[in-house]
């Protein structure tokens, strides 16, 4: 018989889990619920499985992780999770098509899976109501901004500890407060394709940058910038005159000169420029 129909009985208001595990390597389970079937599931052999398929379940996202051990491939249908939290499951290509059709998720975290790439099926929709999605530390190498572009609701994104050499296309998330680009291999962002006039932090640091992006002063609403460890070599305050600045940290570069030093910076700004030969001459503001 091509399916083998496998029953785990658990004495719960919610009733019994359904297994099914096919000669694809494939497991589908039916009506997890609760904790204590969580529990029992954990003691579960699947054999040689390698993919896990939830479906009509109700489970704490916390929970989802839980599978770490059992599998390297998950896939959610009809979950009506707020978060999904999948680390440490070794995915190489994540598909944000699993996610489809979850209007009541709001964030997503997938740090440290070895992500090398993102797809989302063309014409797809996703995530429509997601506004955190943690991408850190994976081995992403580039990004599309297009893909991302599709979750308008985005107000946390976080790229931090991957590979990234590059980001293409143009980035469209008018909802977007916080983005964390730090510890990759970025050379350069283009700014000017991007809408992201919500933004309030961007971190940049340890990267491979040498010049400040253009268009920074369209970010009317960024409060702190940072760009410690990257190889600047020269910085024009006149970029960031108009900006209502609480953090501008360059410290760590390689920073001998600098322009328009003289701007007259509100009390509340924080400047640091330690760790730069220009340092020996200005000291920090804050």
């Amino acid at each position: 018989m091509k399916l083998l129909l496998l029953l785990l009985a658990v004495i719960k208001s919610s009733g019994s889990i359904k297994i099914a595990c096919d000669y694809d390597y494939t497991c589908t389970i039916e009506q997890l619920t609760t904790s204590q079937q969580l529990h029992h599931l954990a003691t579960y052999s699947f054999g040689d499985a390698g993919m896990i398929k939830l479906i009509d379940s109700l489970v704490p996202p916390e929970a989802i992780s839980s599978f770490q051990p059992i599998v390297n491939y998950l896939i959610l249908e009809r979950c009506p999770l707020e978060t999904v939290r999948l680390w440490q499951m070794r995915i190489p290509v994540f598909s944000f098509d699993v996610l489809r059709n979850m209007e009541k998720l709001n964030g997503i975290e997938l740090s440290y899976n070895r992500i090398e790439r993102l797809q989302l099926s063309p014409n797809a929709s996703c995530c429509q109501n997601l506004t955190l999605l943690d991408l850190s530390f994976n081995r992403l190498s580039t990004i599309d901004c297009a893909l991302l572009s599709s979750m308008q609701a985005l107000t946390v994104l976080q790229l931090s500890s991957n590979v990234i050499q590059e980001l293409y296309g143009s980035l469209h998330l008018p909802n977007l407060t916080e983005l964390d680009l730090s510890n990759n291999r970025i050379k350069s962002i283009d700014l000017c394709q991007w809408q992201i006039g919500s933004l309030k932090v961007l971190n940049v640091i340890n990267n491979r940058i040498e010049h400040l992006f253009d268009c920074l002063r369209e970010l009317q609403n960024l409060k702190t910038f940072q760009i410690a460890g990257n190889a600047l070599t020269q910085l024009d305050f006149a970029s960031f005159a108009q900006l209502r600045l609480v953090l501008l940290n360059f410290s760590r570069n390689r920073i001998e000169i600098v322009h328009n030093r003289n701007a007259v910076w509100p009390k509340t700004v924080c400047i640091k420029l330690n760790g730069n030969p220009v340092a020996r001459n200005t000291t920090d503001l804050c």
